[in-house]
């Protein structure tokens, strides 16, 4: 028999050609066939066969997968051609090709092509099963062995791609106290357990369900709604053998948000479902009276509200929709003003969202941290405005978020706001909660220590609700201790655990116990860590300070015939006076004294030059000036001042 040298290239050519368009090293069984036809039909060959052992141990023992990739007519398997490999990873791959039965012999030509071909099908077969064993690895949990968080999504995306969704329930669980097990009897036995459990679930599934870790102790199933009281018994509780034949056991149990899946009437995504079972399983891990929970109506419209909250977020900052309200601090010694604590509030639209509404929001997406900055800085921006102004400006607390604690730079971002608009430090409080105490004491202490080595004080606000350790206080050097009230003994008992521990805090501060229970229960008391110092606050009702802050606003501020009056009117009162106008003429026209208008120039509320060493203000910026919300908003008027408003019967 001729050997046709082209027509086998040809042949060659269109079998790797036909291979090659198998995307990520997969092979399509039902269509290798016919891949591999031309090569095979110019080689006579009947048959090709693969075998795969994970190990040659296995080989030895025939434990392992068989697949016949192509077959035309009768296979003489007395003729056939075995070819076998062993892999880096120790499995093993034998290709047996057949020629046809009652068939010319190959010849020796044949016979090394059929080498070659046997090879190729080698290359693309191992290749094959590392990219399977990749995509299997991709979507198993490493530890526990199951599907993980990355399956989840993709099985969710397949049911709602097939049109399937509606007929499963999704499902996200926590494994209740886990962490006293893990302590109880050990991270290996644990982690046994979990497996136990988990792959407990799967078996009783079957393949109407998959089990899937997301992370720790928490874990997603999706499965068909028949079974859907099966699941929900076997998380309520379920015991769990150490080993196998052993008679100690732990009892499971779980914490599990529920969601049906609708049918095509919804259209839904693999994140929306995911959404929604982590909702319903807050809910469960906050609700007391309940282990599971079902999505419903009222979680869709706070989740609603939820994603409204973060999706305007970003605009309401630019836009400085957050305000600040100021409640003051008064010592009650003197009846003075002593402090101010700064709080937010968001102003949308006509509303004014109260911060419970919005603040654990944006502290679940560290958006927090943006907000804290931001009202920082304004908070310095108001600061800068009373010093200009000649106020007696009093110490300001800013609180900051526990999310700020991964931040190594929080101290210098602090003081470069800070000093960015040029406050003295000793105007400055920074406030954080006792939950940022999670943190290493190292890192806190860092930050304390920095912050007050600037001459910016720090304190510790809702100290006792966490129940912390009073090392808290006593190694760190805070300089302010706001109390909770959750804090206080129910009763003066030396043998009760709750009174010893804060009876201990007071000896820290130097505070007398009961001159502190008294302040505390009257919500009054804010202990500095010293003996004599007491600072003592009242809360201003939100309506009287809304009532004020719109007052506030609405000071100075004239219609555009107003406004129009008074530059006309001092347009012809400054009419013989130079384009430039010094300090002392800025004296004589509004009353006040040169240091004052020294800081409007300073803080740019006036745009001065310095020509020869003084200072000198165009005419039409003193205009623009004396026109100004802002030098109708001053609030001690000079005779002048007010002279020029009653020429103008304004």
């Amino acid at each position: 028999m001729t050997f046709d040298a082209s027509e086998y290239t040809k042949a060659l050519e269109g079998f790797l050609v036909n291979m090659g368009d198998f995307q990520g090293g997969k092979l399509p069984y039902d269509r290798m066939e016919a891949a591999m036809d031309p090569l095979c039909s110019f080689l006579r060959v009947a048959k090709v066969q693969i075998e795969f052992y994970a190990s040659v141990h296995q080989e030895i023992r025939q434990i392992g997968n068989q697949s016949t990739t192509y077959q035309k007519g009768m296979p003489d398997k007395n003729e056939k051609k075995s070819y076998r490999e062993v892999t880096e990873e120790g499995s093993v791959v034998v290709i047996n090709i057949f020629p046809y039965e009652g068939n010319a012999v190959w010849t020796k030509e044949e016979i090394n092509h059929v080498d070659v071909m046997a090879r190729m099908l080698f290359v693309f077969y191992t290749r094959e099963r590392v990219s399977r064993m990749a995509e299997e690895l991709a979507y198993r949990d490493s530890t526990i062995g199951i599907y993980n968080y990355k399956f989840f999504m993709k099985k969710l995306d397949e049911l709602l791609e097939r049109e399937v969704a509606g007929r499963y329930i999704a499902c996200y669980y926590n494994l209740k106290r886990f962490s006293i097990i893990n302590q109880q009897v050990g991270r290996d036995i644990g982690t046994h357990i979990m497996r136990q459990f988990s792959t407990g679930l799967q078996h009783m599934l079957g393949d109407r369900g998959y089990v899937c870790r997301i992370n720790g102790d928490n874990f997603t199933v999706v499965f068909e709604k028949q079974c859907l009281g099966s699941v929900m018994e076997y998380l309520k509780r379920t015991g769990i053998y150490y080993e196998q034949g052993s008679e100690e056991h732990v009892l499971i149990e779980t914490t599990a948000g529920y969601y049906e899946i609708p049918g095509l009437e919804e259209s839904l995504n693999p994140t929306d479902i995911m959404d929604r079972i982590t909702a319903a399983y807050h809910v469960a891990s906050t609700d007391s009276h309940s282990a599971y929970v079902f999505f419903d109506k009222p979680m869709m419209q706070e989740m609603v509200r939820k994603k409204n909250i973060e999706n305007e977020f970003r605009n309401a900052l630019e836009t400085e929709e957050f305000l600040v309200y100021y409640q003051p601090k008064v010592n009650l010694k003197t009846y003075t003003l002593a402090g101010a604590e700064a709080l937010c509030r968001w102003r949308h639209n006509v509303d004014l969202i109260p911060p419970f509404h919005f603040i654990p929001i944006l502290e679940e997406s560290h958006a927090i941290c943006e907000l804290d900055f931001y009202m920082l800085e304004h908070v310095c921006m108001d600061l800068r405005k009373w010093l200009d102004e000649g106020k007696n400006v009093v110490r300001v607390s800013v609180n900051f978020s526990r999310q700020h604690m991964g931040d190594v730079d929080l101290a210098e971002r602090i003081l470069q706001i800070i000093d960015s608009y040029r406050i003295p430090h000793q105007y400055l409080e920074i406030e954080l909660t006792e939950t940022t105490t999670d943190v290493a004491f190292t890192d806190l202490r860092k930050l304390v220590d920095k912050l007050q080595s600037q001459g910016i004080r720090t304190s510790v606000d809702d100290f006792g609700v966490g129940y912390s350790s009073l090392n808290l206080i006593r190694e760190l050097p805070w300089d302010v201790l706001k109390i909770d009230k959750s804090f206080l003994p129910d009763t003066i008992d030396p043998t009760n655990e709750k009174y010893v521990m804060f009876k201990e805090f007071c000896d820290i501060c130097n505070i007398c116990p009961t001159t502190a229970r008294k302040a505390i229960t009257a919500k009054k008391v804010r202990f500095k860590k010293c003996q004599n110092g007491k600072l003592h606050y009242y809360k201003i009702p939100l309506q009287d300070v809304l009532r004020y802050k719109e007052e506030r606003e609405n000071r100075g501020r004239l219609s555009e015939e107003q406004t129009n009056k008074m530059r006309t009117y001092y347009d012809n009162k400054l009419k013989n006076y130079t384009e430039l106008i010094g300090a002392y003429d800025i004296h004589c026209i509004t009353g006040y004294g040169k240091e004052i208008i020294r800081k409007w120039i300073n803080s740019e509320k006036i745009l001065g030059v310095v020509v020869r060493g003084k200072f000198c203000v165009a005419k039409d910026d003193l205009i623009d000036f004396l026109v100004s919300p802002y030098y109708e908003r001053i609030f001690r008027k000079t005779p002048e001042h007010l002279a020029d408003r009653k020429a103008m019967n304004i």
